[in-house]
C-alpha cells in the first residue's frame, strides 16, 4: 500500500494551450457599470467611509460599495479593507515602477545615427542585432444544505476533443524547442484498442473512505483487509503488540491503513492511505481518507479520484449526532464526493455491536440521514456492521443481528457497485498524486482520468511541456504493458529529472495538450451561507492534488436550480444557498479543462476559512492575452 503526499499549492506558469470566446454579453459594459441610483442606507454608508478616507482613491466606487454590501454595512470593516487595498495597489505601482527602472538601466541603449548635413546619404544603416530570446525557466514545485440540488451540478459529458499542437518547433518567445513526438502508429493503437477490449482481467475500482472523525474508517477497512487475507498474520501480531505497548490496543486494525508515527501517536488519520483487494468481480483501489475537518483537502483529493465511497457512521449514541451537527464531517463528506461525480455510496452503519445490534437504533439513523442522501442524488445503500469485531464485513455470524437483518454483507455491496463509464477515447490525462525517485527511476503516481497509455507512448508533462517516455507501467502491484481510463498507476519515467516534476502536474498526450489557463467561467453551487458569496471574494480552490487561491471576480448571474434559467443577472452579492454561474481568477494558471470535454478534471471545490463553501464545474475557459510583451513580462 502507498501513502499520498500532503496536497500541495500548484506552481505557475504563464501560458495557454485553449481557450473559449466568451459571449458579448459577458463583457457587456453592464457588466462593469457603477449601480445608479444608490438606496439612502448604502449612499450614507458610502458618504461616511469617504469622510474617513476622502475620495482620491484608486478603488473605484462601484468596489467600494460591493465590499458594503458584503461586510453587511460594516463601515469600520470596509474602512480596514480599503486602507488595505490602497496600501497594497501603491505598493504595487511602485515595484512596478522600480522593475521598469531597473529593465531600461540594464537594456543596451541603441546608437542614434549621427544626422549629416547635404546630399541624402545612400548607404542604408545596419540592422539592429536582435537579442537572444529568454529560456522559459521551468516552475519550481510549491509544496503541497439544501443538499437536494448538488446534482443540478453534473451535465453529461459530450466527449473530449483537443486541438492540435505541433512540438517539433518552437511554441512562442521563450519557449524552448521541442523534438519531434514519436506516438504510435494508426494500426498500433487499433491493435492496442482491440488487446483492451479483449481484456477479460478484473477492472480496477476506486473506493474512497469518507465520514466524520473517529467513526471507525481505518478501523473498519483494516479488518476488513485481514479477513480478505490481504494482511498477514506477521503484520498483524506487530500492530497487535506496538499497540498495546501504546495504550492503543483498540487500534490494531487502524494501523494497518495509518502506519505513520504522527498518525499513530494523534490516532487519527493524517494522510490519504491507498491499498488494494479483490472481490468475485473488481480489482478495488481503496483510498482510505481523514476525517478531521484539519484535513479535509486530503479528503477531497481522494474525492476526486474516486468511483464510489463508502460513508462510515459512528452509530453510538452521541457519535451519530455530533457526525451530523453543524460542526460534524458527515453531510459535508457527502455533499463533497457527490459534487465530484460519484453517484452512488454505501453508508456503513458502523459500531452497531455498542448498542446490542438495535434494529431501532439502525433504522433511527437511516430516518435521519437518508433524505439528505437522496436529495443530493446519491443511490444509498445501508448496512449495519461492527469494524472491531468483523461482524458483517465478509460474514455475518450474531444471532442478535441476524434476528432481524438478512441483507448483503459488506463485500457483497462492494462487490454489486456499477462501475461508471471510462472515457477510454478521449486523450490521455493523468494528474501526479506522488512522485518520487525509486532504483528503478523517477516514478509517479496517479489516476488515469481519461485515455490509455503504453510503454510505447511519449508524455508531455504540463505546464512545463517536459517530454518524457515510460519506462514501466504498474497497476495494482502488476507489470503491464498499458492501462486505461480509471486505473490507478505507477509509472517509471525517463528522459526527465525529478525537479521538473511536481505534484499537480499532468501528464498528457503531446498530440493533444491541455489547457492551462488563470481565467474561466464555473457554474457553482454554494454550500453554505456562512460566508457572504460575493465579487471579489478571495478563496481556497481545491482541484485534484492542489490547492490555490483564487477570486471570486464577478458573479455572472443566479440560476434555478431544477430549471437552470438565469433567474438574476450581476449580483453582487448571494446570500442563500444558490446556484450560481461565476468568473473565477487563480493566482496562477493551472491545468484544466471544461465539463463538456472531460468532465473529471473540469471539477473543483471552493473552500473558506476551513469550510466547504462552494463546489463547481469548469464551463469556459478565458480566451488568453493576445500580446506577446505581456506575456513574457507576465512570466518574468
Amino acid at each position: 500500500m502507498s501513502r499520498n503526499r500532503n496536497v500541495r499549492k500548484v506552481a505557475s506558469y504563464d501560458d495557454y494551450d485553449d481557450y473559449d470566446d466568451y459571449d458579448e454579453e459577458d463583457y457587456d459594459e453592464e457588466d462593469y457599470a457603477p449601480e445608479k441610483g444608490l438606496d439612502k442606507r448604502t449612499q450614507e454608508c458610502l458618504d461616511t467611509v469617504h469622510a474617513y478616507t476622502g475620495t482620491d482613491l484608486k478603488t473605484t466606487q462601484q468596489e467600494i460599495v460591493d465590499k458594503i454590501y458584503a461586510f453587511d454595512y460594516d463601515i469600520n470593516a470596509v474602512v480596514d479593507w480599503l486602507f488595505q487595498k490602497e496600501d497594497e495597489m501603491r505598493a504595487h505601482a511602485a515595484s512596478r515602477a522600480s522593475q521598469a527602472k531597473s529593465h531600461a538601466q540594464s537594456a543596451p541603449k541603441k546608437t542614434q545615427p549621427i544626422a549629416v548635413k547635404g546630399p541624402a546619404a545612400t548607404t542604408k544603416a545596419p540592422a539592429a542585432t536582435k537579442a537572444p530570446a529568454a529560456t522559459t525557466k521551468t516552475p519550481a514545485a510549491a509544496t503541497k444544505a439544501p443538499v437536494a440540488t448538488v446534482a443540478s451540478l453534473s451535465a453529461s459529458s459530450t466527449g473530449s476533443s483537443g486541438s492540435s499542437l505541433s512540438l517539433s518547433s518552437s511554441t512562442g518567445t521563450g519557449s524552448k524547442p521541442k523534438r519531434i513526438v514519436s506516438q504510435m502508429s494508426k494500426q498500433d493503437r487499433e491493435a492496442l484498442m482491440r488487446q483492451i477490449t479483449a481484456f477479460n482481467g478484473k477492472k480496477t475500482f476506486n473506493l474512497a473512505i469518507v465520514g466524520h472523525v473517529d467513526a471507525g474508517k481505518s478501523t473498519l477497512m483494516g479488518h476488513l483487509l485481514r479477513l480478505l487475507h490481504v494482511v498477514n498474520d506477521r503484520e498483524m501480531h506487530r500492530n497487535e503488540h506496538d499497540s498495546k505497548a501504546m495504550g492503543k490496543g483498540s487500534f490494531l486494525y487502524a494501523w494497518v491503513l495509518d502506519t505513520s508515527e504522527d498518525e499513530k501517536e494523534r490516532g487519527i488519520t493524517i494522510d490519504i492511505s491507498k491499498t488494494y483487494f479483490e472481490t468475485n468481480t473488481k480489482s478495488v483501489a481503496v483510498l482510505d481518507s481523514p476525517g478531521h475537518r484539519d484535513f479535509i483537502p486530503q479528503m477531497i483529493t481522494a474525492a476526486t479520484q474516486a468511483d464510489s465511497a463508502i460513508l462510515v457512521l459512528d452509530s453510538s449514541v452521541g457519535g451519530f449526532e455530533s457526525g451530523i451537527s453543524e460542526n460534524g464531517q458527515t453531510l459535508e463528506h457527502a455533499m463533497i464526493i457527490r459534487s465530484f461525480g460519484v453517484e452512488s455510496v454505501i453508508v456503513a452503519v458502523n459500531k452497531l455491536d455498542l448498542s446490542n445490534w438495535s434494529q431501532e437504533r439502525f433504522d433511527f439513523i437511516v430516518s435521519q440521514i437518508s433524505p439528505a442522501l437522496s436529495n443530493a442524488g446519491l443511490a444509498v445503500h445501508f448496512v449495519p456492521c461492527s469494524g472491531m469485531t468483523g461482524e458483517n464485513l465478509l460474514n455475518r455470524t450474531d444471532p442478535l443481528l441476524s434476528s432481524w437483518y438478512s441483507g448483503p454483507t459488506l463485500i457483497d455491496l462492494i462487490d454489486s457497485l456499477a462501475t461508471p463509464p471510462r472515457q477510454i477515447e478521449a486523450p490521455f490525462r493523468l494528474c501526479i498524486s506522488n512522485t518520487f525517485t525509486s532504483k528503478n527511476g523517477l516514478t509517479v503516481e496517479g489516476k488515469i482520468e481519461s485515455g490509455v497509455v503504453s510503454l510505447s507512448n511519449e508524455l508531455s508533462i504540463y505546464p512545463s511541456r517536459e517530454l518524457c517516455s515510460i519506462r514501466s507501467i504498474m497497476v495494482a502491484d502488476d507489470k503491464r504493458d498499458w492501462a486505461v481510463a480509471g486505473d490507478n498507476v505507477v509509472l517509471i519515467l525517463k528522459g526527465v529529472e525529478q525537479l521538473n516534476v511536481n505534484i499537480g502536474n499532468f501528464l498528457v498526450d503531446p498530440e493533444f495538450p491541455i489547457p492551462v489557463v488563470k481565467v474561466f467561467e464555473a457554474k457553482v453551487l454554494i454550500l453554505s451561507d456562512r460566508f457572504a458569496f460575493h465579487n471579489g471574494l478571495v478563496v481556497q480552490m481545491q482541484y485534484q492534488n492542489v490547492e490555490i487561491p483564487a477570486t471570486i471576480k464577478k458573479i455572472l448571474r443566479t440560476l434555478n436550480k431544477k430549471t437552470g434559467q438565469a433567474v438574476t443577472r450581476f449580483p453582487s452579492v448571494v446570500r442563500d444557498k444558490a446556484l450560481v454561474v461565476v468568473r473565477i481568477a487563480t493566482a496562477h494558471t493551472i491545468c484544466i479543462d471544461k465539463l463538456s470535454r472531460n468532465k473529471h478534471i473540469s471539477r473543483f471545490a471552493l473552500r473558506k476559512g476551513g469550510w466547504t463553501i462552494g463546489s463547481g464545474v469548469v464551463t469556459r475557459l478565458a480566451k488568453p492575452p493576445r500580446s506577446s510583451s505581456s506575456s513574457s513580462s507576465s512570466s518574468s
